[in-house]
Protein backbone atom coordinates (compact mmCIF):
# COMPACT_ATOMS: atom_id res chain seq x y z
CA UNK A 1 0.00 0.00 0.00
CA UNK A 2 1.24 3.47 -0.93
CA UNK A 3 0.08 6.69 0.75
CA UNK A 4 0.95 10.03 -0.87
CA UNK A 5 0.16 13.54 0.33
CA UNK A 6 -0.49 16.02 -2.48
CA UNK A 7 0.79 19.48 -1.58
CA UNK A 8 1.13 21.25 -4.94
CA UNK A 9 -1.36 22.19 -7.64
CA UNK A 10 0.64 20.46 -10.38
CA UNK A 11 0.67 17.25 -8.33
CA UNK A 12 -3.07 17.54 -7.80
CA UNK A 13 -3.55 17.81 -11.56
CA UNK A 14 -1.40 14.70 -12.08
CA UNK A 15 -3.88 12.47 -10.17
CA UNK A 16 -6.86 13.50 -12.30
CA UNK A 17 -7.18 10.06 -13.95
CA UNK A 18 -6.95 8.25 -10.59
CA UNK A 19 -9.56 10.61 -9.16
CA UNK A 20 -11.95 10.10 -12.08
CA UNK A 21 -11.50 6.33 -11.84
CA UNK A 22 -12.71 6.32 -8.23
CA UNK A 23 -15.39 8.96 -8.82
CA UNK A 24 -17.04 7.03 -11.64
CA UNK A 25 -17.29 3.80 -9.64
CA UNK A 26 -19.80 5.08 -7.09
CA UNK A 27 -22.69 7.53 -6.87
CA UNK A 28 -20.84 10.48 -5.38
CA UNK A 29 -22.25 13.98 -5.54
CA UNK A 30 -20.85 16.54 -7.98
CA UNK A 31 -18.94 18.08 -5.06
CA UNK A 32 -16.65 15.03 -5.00
CA UNK A 33 -15.61 15.44 -8.64
CA UNK A 34 -12.01 16.18 -9.52
CA UNK A 35 -13.01 19.42 -11.21
CA UNK A 36 -14.79 20.78 -8.16
CA UNK A 37 -11.79 20.23 -5.85
CA UNK A 38 -9.20 21.23 -8.45
CA UNK A 39 -10.82 24.51 -9.45
CA UNK A 40 -11.91 25.29 -5.87
CA UNK A 41 -8.27 25.14 -4.87
CA UNK A 42 -6.89 26.88 -7.97
CA UNK A 43 -9.46 29.68 -8.22
CA UNK A 44 -10.34 30.32 -4.57
CA UNK A 45 -8.42 28.69 -1.73
CA UNK A 46 -4.89 29.03 -3.13
CA UNK A 47 -5.31 32.82 -3.24
CA UNK A 48 -4.61 32.87 0.51
CA UNK A 49 -1.04 31.56 0.75
CA UNK A 50 -1.62 30.52 4.36
CA UNK A 51 -3.85 27.68 3.13
CA UNK A 52 -1.99 24.46 2.41
CA UNK A 53 -3.10 21.73 0.04
CA UNK A 54 -3.12 18.33 1.78
CA UNK A 55 -4.93 15.81 -0.41
CA UNK A 56 -4.26 12.17 0.50
CA UNK A 57 -4.29 9.44 -2.14
CA UNK A 58 -3.93 5.75 -1.28
CA UNK A 59 -3.02 3.10 -3.84
CA UNK A 60 -2.88 -0.69 -3.95
CA UNK A 61 -1.64 -0.92 -7.53
CA UNK A 62 -4.80 1.04 -8.39
CA UNK A 63 -6.14 3.96 -6.29
CA UNK A 64 -8.47 2.88 -3.47
CA UNK A 65 -9.04 6.20 -1.67
CA UNK A 66 -8.73 9.97 -2.01
CA UNK A 67 -9.25 12.36 0.89
CA UNK A 68 -9.64 15.91 -0.53
CA UNK A 69 -8.26 17.92 2.38
CA UNK A 70 -6.53 21.23 2.95
CA UNK A 71 -5.11 23.00 5.98
CA UNK A 72 -6.53 26.50 6.51
CA UNK A 73 -4.82 29.54 7.99
CA UNK A 74 -5.95 28.54 11.49
CA UNK A 75 -4.32 25.11 11.04
CA UNK A 76 -7.68 23.33 10.80
CA UNK A 77 -7.77 20.31 8.52
CA UNK A 78 -10.86 20.62 6.31
CA UNK A 79 -12.44 19.30 3.12
CA UNK A 80 -11.63 21.49 0.13
CA UNK A 81 -14.19 24.32 -0.19
CA UNK A 82 -16.36 22.85 2.56
CA UNK A 83 -18.16 26.17 3.15
CA UNK A 84 -19.59 26.15 -0.39
CA UNK A 85 -19.73 22.36 -0.64
CA UNK A 86 -23.22 21.19 0.30
CA UNK A 87 -22.03 17.60 0.73
CA UNK A 88 -18.49 16.77 1.84
CA UNK A 89 -17.01 13.31 1.45
CA UNK A 90 -13.95 11.28 0.48
CA UNK A 91 -13.66 8.77 -2.37
CA UNK A 92 -13.29 5.29 -0.96
CA UNK A 93 -13.26 1.78 -2.43
CA UNK A 94 -13.10 -0.15 0.84
CA UNK A 95 -13.23 0.58 4.62
CA UNK A 96 -10.08 2.32 5.75
CA UNK A 97 -8.64 3.17 9.16
CA UNK A 98 -8.96 6.95 9.41
CA UNK A 99 -6.36 6.98 12.18
CA UNK A 100 -3.75 6.25 9.49
CA UNK A 101 -4.88 9.30 7.50
CA UNK A 102 -4.67 11.57 10.53
CA UNK A 103 -1.26 10.26 11.59
CA UNK A 104 0.11 10.64 8.05
CA UNK A 105 -1.08 14.24 7.80
CA UNK A 106 0.22 15.10 11.27
CA UNK A 107 3.62 13.89 10.13
CA UNK A 108 3.43 16.41 7.27
CA UNK A 109 1.64 19.37 8.85
CA UNK A 110 1.18 21.14 12.16
CA UNK A 111 -2.56 20.48 12.55
CA UNK A 112 -4.48 22.10 15.42
CA UNK A 113 -7.64 20.05 14.90
CA UNK A 114 -9.80 18.46 12.20
CA UNK A 115 -13.05 20.18 11.20
CA UNK A 116 -15.42 18.14 9.03
CA UNK A 117 -18.86 19.48 8.08
CA UNK A 118 -21.81 18.78 5.75
CA UNK A 119 -21.55 14.99 5.98
CA UNK A 120 -24.45 12.83 4.83
CA UNK A 121 -25.47 9.95 7.07
CA UNK A 122 -24.23 7.39 4.52
CA UNK A 123 -21.06 9.28 3.53
CA UNK A 124 -17.82 7.33 3.40
CA UNK A 125 -16.06 10.00 5.42
CA UNK A 126 -18.56 9.89 8.29
CA UNK A 127 -18.47 6.09 8.37
CA UNK A 128 -14.66 6.17 8.42
CA UNK A 129 -14.78 8.33 11.55
CA UNK A 130 -16.57 5.55 13.41
CA UNK A 131 -13.26 3.66 13.39
CA UNK A 132 -11.43 6.52 15.11
CA UNK A 133 -9.58 5.90 18.36
CA UNK A 134 -7.27 7.76 20.72
CA UNK A 135 -8.66 11.17 19.75
CA UNK A 136 -11.23 13.55 21.29
CA UNK A 137 -14.31 14.03 19.12
CA UNK A 138 -17.21 16.47 19.05
CA UNK A 139 -19.97 15.52 16.65
CA UNK A 140 -23.61 16.17 15.88
CA UNK A 141 -26.09 17.41 13.30
CA UNK A 142 -26.65 21.11 12.62
CA UNK A 143 -28.00 21.34 9.05
CA UNK A 144 -30.46 19.55 6.79
CA UNK A 145 -30.81 19.15 3.05
CA UNK A 146 -33.80 18.33 0.85
CA UNK A 147 -34.40 16.45 -2.37
CA UNK A 148 -37.13 15.33 -4.73
CA UNK A 149 -37.31 12.15 -6.83
CA UNK A 150 -39.47 12.36 -9.93
CA UNK A 151 -40.45 9.76 -12.48
CA UNK A 152 -40.53 10.70 -16.15
CA UNK A 153 -43.68 12.66 -16.91
CA UNK A 154 -45.25 16.11 -17.06
CA UNK A 155 -44.51 18.11 -13.92
CA UNK A 156 -46.29 18.53 -11.50
CA UNK A 157 -48.56 15.60 -12.47
CA UNK A 158 -45.64 13.16 -12.07
CA UNK A 159 -45.49 13.93 -8.32
CA UNK A 160 -48.45 11.92 -7.10
CA UNK A 161 -48.59 13.28 -3.54
CA UNK A 162 -49.11 16.89 -4.65
CA UNK A 163 -52.51 18.16 -3.64
CA UNK A 164 -54.61 20.55 -5.71
CA UNK A 165 -53.22 23.42 -3.60
CA UNK A 166 -49.65 22.85 -4.84
CA UNK A 167 -50.70 22.30 -8.44
CA UNK A 168 -52.86 25.44 -8.43
CA UNK A 169 -49.96 27.45 -7.00
CA UNK A 170 -47.62 26.21 -9.76
CA UNK A 171 -50.16 27.26 -12.38
CA UNK A 172 -50.58 30.67 -10.76
CA UNK A 173 -46.80 31.26 -10.76
CA UNK A 174 -46.48 30.16 -14.38
CA UNK A 175 -49.35 32.41 -15.44
CA UNK A 176 -47.78 35.33 -13.62
CA UNK A 177 -44.55 34.89 -15.62
CA UNK A 178 -45.94 33.71 -18.95
CA UNK A 179 -44.28 36.69 -20.68
CA UNK A 180 -40.82 35.37 -19.76
CA UNK A 181 -38.61 32.78 -21.42
CA UNK A 182 -36.64 29.93 -19.88
CA UNK A 183 -33.34 28.64 -21.25
CA UNK A 184 -30.80 26.11 -20.06
CA UNK A 185 -27.26 27.19 -20.87
CA UNK A 186 -24.32 24.81 -21.23
CA UNK A 187 -20.81 25.28 -22.57
CA UNK A 188 -21.57 23.39 -25.80
CA UNK A 189 -24.23 25.87 -26.90
CA UNK A 190 -23.65 29.10 -24.99
CA UNK A 191 -20.93 31.36 -23.65
CA UNK A 192 -20.84 31.95 -19.91
CA UNK A 193 -22.93 35.14 -19.26
CA UNK A 194 -20.27 36.84 -17.16
CA UNK A 195 -21.47 40.45 -17.47
CA UNK A 196 -25.12 39.54 -16.87
CA UNK A 197 -24.12 37.69 -13.70
CA UNK A 198 -22.25 40.75 -12.44
CA UNK A 199 -25.23 43.01 -13.15
CA UNK A 200 -27.66 40.68 -11.39
CA UNK A 201 -25.27 40.35 -8.44
CA UNK A 202 -25.16 44.14 -8.02
CA UNK A 203 -28.95 44.33 -8.32
CA UNK A 204 -29.39 41.77 -5.54
CA UNK A 205 -26.94 43.60 -3.28
CA UNK A 206 -28.71 46.91 -3.95
CA UNK A 207 -32.07 45.32 -3.13
CA UNK A 208 -30.64 43.96 0.13
CA UNK A 209 -31.40 40.33 -0.72
CA UNK A 210 -27.67 39.51 -0.60
CA UNK A 211 -24.76 40.92 1.38
CA UNK A 212 -21.94 42.94 -0.19
CA UNK A 213 -19.58 39.97 -0.18
CA UNK A 214 -22.00 37.79 -2.18
CA UNK A 215 -20.46 35.90 -5.10
CA UNK A 216 -16.91 37.38 -5.17
CA UNK A 217 -14.89 37.22 -8.38
CA UNK A 218 -12.96 34.18 -7.12
CA UNK A 219 -16.24 32.24 -6.82
CA UNK A 220 -17.37 33.41 -10.26
CA UNK A 221 -14.04 32.13 -11.62
CA UNK A 222 -14.82 28.75 -10.02
CA UNK A 223 -18.29 28.74 -11.61
CA UNK A 224 -16.78 29.54 -14.99
CA UNK A 225 -14.27 26.69 -14.67
CA UNK A 226 -17.00 24.22 -13.71
CA UNK A 227 -19.15 25.46 -16.59
CA UNK A 228 -16.33 25.06 -19.10
CA UNK A 229 -15.62 21.52 -17.81
CA UNK A 230 -19.30 20.53 -18.38
CA UNK A 231 -20.00 20.01 -14.68
CA UNK A 232 -22.30 23.01 -14.40
CA UNK A 233 -25.32 24.26 -16.32
CA UNK A 234 -27.34 27.45 -15.90
CA UNK A 235 -31.11 27.66 -15.69
CA UNK A 236 -31.98 31.17 -16.83
CA UNK A 237 -35.16 33.27 -17.01
CA UNK A 238 -35.25 36.13 -19.53
CA UNK A 239 -37.63 39.04 -19.97
CA UNK A 240 -37.08 41.27 -23.00
CA UNK A 241 -33.55 39.84 -23.37
CA UNK A 242 -32.68 40.76 -19.78
CA UNK A 243 -31.84 38.03 -17.28
CA UNK A 244 -34.25 38.03 -14.33
CA UNK A 245 -33.04 34.85 -12.61
CA UNK A 246 -30.17 32.36 -12.78
CA UNK A 247 -29.77 29.04 -10.99
CA UNK A 248 -26.34 27.41 -11.09
CA UNK A 249 -26.97 23.66 -11.35
CA UNK A 250 -24.33 21.01 -10.66
CA UNK A 251 -24.98 17.94 -12.78
CA UNK A 252 -24.19 14.33 -11.91
CA UNK A 253 -25.84 11.71 -14.10
CA UNK A 254 -29.62 12.04 -13.52
CA UNK A 255 -29.21 14.31 -10.45
CA UNK A 256 -29.52 18.09 -10.67
CA UNK A 257 -28.37 20.08 -7.67
CA UNK A 258 -29.51 23.68 -7.21
CA UNK A 259 -26.32 25.22 -5.90
CA UNK A 260 -26.55 29.02 -6.16
CA UNK A 261 -29.61 31.09 -7.03
CA UNK A 262 -29.71 34.66 -8.33
CA UNK A 263 -32.87 36.65 -9.04
CA UNK A 264 -34.26 40.18 -9.19
CA UNK A 265 -37.29 41.60 -7.35
CA UNK A 266 -39.96 39.97 -9.55
CA UNK A 267 -42.23 38.00 -7.21
CA UNK A 268 -41.81 34.20 -7.32
CA UNK A 269 -39.30 34.45 -10.17
CA UNK A 270 -36.94 31.98 -8.49
CA UNK A 271 -39.74 29.42 -8.04
CA UNK A 272 -40.70 29.91 -11.70
CA UNK A 273 -37.12 29.13 -12.65
CA UNK A 274 -37.22 25.93 -10.56
CA UNK A 275 -40.52 24.83 -12.10
CA UNK A 276 -39.22 25.47 -15.63
CA UNK A 277 -36.06 23.42 -15.12
CA UNK A 278 -37.86 20.56 -13.37
CA UNK A 279 -40.47 20.35 -16.14
CA UNK A 280 -37.83 20.42 -18.87
CA UNK A 281 -35.84 17.47 -17.52
CA UNK A 282 -38.61 15.36 -15.99
CA UNK A 283 -40.39 15.36 -19.35
CA UNK A 284 -37.37 13.46 -20.70
CA UNK A 285 -36.40 11.03 -17.91
CA UNK A 286 -36.51 10.06 -14.25
CA UNK A 287 -34.61 12.66 -12.27
CA UNK A 288 -33.49 13.59 -8.77
CA UNK A 289 -33.74 17.25 -7.79
CA UNK A 290 -31.43 18.13 -4.93
CA UNK A 291 -32.18 21.44 -3.24
CA UNK A 292 -28.92 21.25 -1.34
CA UNK A 293 -28.00 22.36 2.15
CA UNK A 294 -30.39 24.50 4.15
CA UNK A 295 -34.14 24.27 4.66
CA UNK A 296 -36.12 27.14 3.16
CA UNK A 297 -39.85 27.54 3.67
CA UNK A 298 -40.60 28.47 0.07
CA UNK A 299 -38.97 25.24 -1.17
CA UNK A 300 -40.74 23.09 1.44
CA UNK A 301 -44.16 24.63 0.91
CA UNK A 302 -44.04 24.56 -2.89
CA UNK A 303 -42.20 21.31 -3.68
CA UNK A 304 -42.73 19.10 -0.59
CA UNK A 305 -39.23 17.57 -0.77
CA UNK A 306 -37.80 14.85 1.44
CA UNK A 307 -35.60 16.16 4.28
CA UNK A 308 -32.43 14.53 5.60
CA UNK A 309 -29.80 15.62 8.19
CA UNK A 310 -26.20 16.64 7.67
CA UNK A 311 -23.56 15.90 10.30
CA UNK A 312 -20.31 17.44 11.51
CA UNK A 313 -17.33 16.10 13.41
CA UNK A 314 -14.39 17.87 15.04
CA UNK A 315 -11.33 15.84 16.03
CA UNK A 316 -8.96 17.18 18.69
CA UNK A 317 -5.55 16.00 19.81
CA UNK A 318 -5.62 17.37 23.37
CA UNK A 319 -8.24 18.22 26.01
CA UNK A 320 -7.38 21.94 26.11
CA UNK A 321 -8.17 22.54 22.42
CA UNK A 322 -11.39 20.56 22.77
CA UNK A 323 -12.48 22.54 25.85
CA UNK A 324 -11.55 25.85 24.21
CA UNK A 325 -13.60 24.97 21.12
CA UNK A 326 -16.61 23.98 23.22
CA UNK A 327 -16.41 27.21 25.25
CA UNK A 328 -16.10 29.35 22.12
CA UNK A 329 -19.08 27.60 20.53
CA UNK A 330 -21.22 28.25 23.61
CA UNK A 331 -20.31 31.95 23.58
CA UNK A 332 -21.03 32.28 19.83
CA UNK A 333 -24.39 30.56 20.15
CA UNK A 334 -25.34 32.78 23.08
CA UNK A 335 -24.43 35.93 21.13
CA UNK A 336 -26.41 34.74 18.10
CA UNK A 337 -29.44 33.99 20.29
CA UNK A 338 -29.19 37.39 22.00
CA UNK A 339 -28.85 39.20 18.67
CA UNK A 340 -31.97 37.47 17.29
CA UNK A 341 -33.95 38.34 20.42
CA UNK A 342 -32.90 41.99 20.17
CA UNK A 343 -33.92 42.14 16.51
CA UNK A 344 -37.39 40.87 17.35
Amino acid sequence: MQIDVIKRLEDLKSIKDDWNLLFNRRRYSAFQSFYFSYYSWKKELSIDKRNKLSVVIIRKKEPIAIFPFYLDKKRRLRVINDIHCDFCDCLLEEPFDFNIIINTLRDNFNIKYVSLINLKKNSFLLNSLKLMSNYLLISGSDYNYSYLNLEKGHFPNNKTDYRSKQISEFRRIEKKHNNKKHRILNVVDSAFPFQEILLLREEMIALGTRKKDFLPESQIALLLSLYNSKNLILSVIYHNSKINAISFILVRSYEYLFWIDMFNDKKMINIFNYISLIRYYSNKKNIKLNFGRGIYDYKLQNFLPEIAPLFYCNIFFNKFDRLFHLSLTIVKNFLKFTYKRLKT
